[in-house]
């Protein structure tokens, strides 16, 4: 049972690979296709990144296609994107739920460099991990007792039931080294962002641009963000280290990966 082995089978012109409910740990490499759609049963679908002999993966790359669509599953990665589009058209991520393991990195949890690209009513957040316990005095806003996830709603008559008064809403895990949220690299045109929930990170809810190394032979060497090991207070939340701020000559010096045009951010709650 695999995502990629049904990829792999569809033929030239597309099709569509339905992805039934369960766990599925692949990363899947959609490269010069055209016209796929896959689809899972919701949440119940869960798709959980992997790695290549120690390197990590993001759970879907779409390289050098046309056509595709991910929608209606559960995304599970990190360090890597959950999704990353690259040099590749009219390709919608909808309808998803996208997971960010807590783990440092620069890499948002959907990465897009492209053209017609529709990212539409998805939830982004933290994956929390198994183990987390809020410490005494809660962080971000969760106190010490609060639950994550699913559960039955307390008793009516109880102050948190939902037939209450202004109950509060359950509470976000914000993680501490992950970035989440939604990154539009160099080069993008007529992006829309729709309807999006973006919760938790350390990072933007939506960042546009990205970086190229200067003097680089490869036009696909484009990057998110610096990369990581600069600041001496990792993994707090990033300072500026502008290229003013390192004389260094032996360090690679990064410029913009291009300009943007035509990108819609509507209605997105972060």
């Amino acid at each position: 049972r695999s995502i990629q082995a049904a990829v792999n089978a569809l033929p030239a012109q597309g099709g569509t690979v339905c992805v039934l409910a369960g766990v599925y740990d692949e990363s899947v490499h959609v490269h010069e296709r055209l016209n796929i759609r896959i689809h899972g049963c919701g949440p119940r679908t869960r798709v959980r990144a992997v790695d290549d002999d120690g390197l990590p993966l993001p759970a879907f790359l779409i390289t050098d296609s046309s056509g595709i669509a991910i929608e209606d599953m559960a995304i599970e990665s990190g360090p890597r994107s959950a999704v990353q589009i690259h040099n590749s058209d009219h390709v919608e991520v909808r309808r998803c739920l996208i997971q960010m393991r807590d783990e440092v990195t620069i890499w948002q949890a959907i990465y897009s460099r492209g053209d017609d690209i529709l990212i539409e009513g998805n939830t982004i957040e933290v994956l929390v991990p198994r183990d987390f316990r809020p410490p005494a005095g809660g962080i971000g806003g969760i106190g010490a007792t609060s639950g994550f996830g699913s559960s039955l709603p307390p008793l009516l008559g109880a102050s948190n039931a939902p037939a209450s008064v202004n109950t509060p809403p359950k509470p976000v895990y914000p993680g501490t080294q992950t970035r989440g949220g939604i990154q539009i690299a160099g080069g993008s045109d007529r992006v829309r962002i729709v309807g999006n929930l973006i919760r938790g990170g350390m990072w933007n809810g939506i960042t546009l641009g990205s970086l190229v190394e200067v003097g680089s032979s490869n036009p696909d060497d484009d990057v998110p963000d610096l990369p990581p090991g600069r600041d001496p207070c990792e993994p707090c939340a990033p300072v500026d280290l502008s290229d003013d701020d390192d004389q260094d000559p032996n360090r690679p010096r990064f410029v913009s990966a291009g300009d943007l045009y035509e990108i819609d951010i509507v209605d997105n709650r972060i």
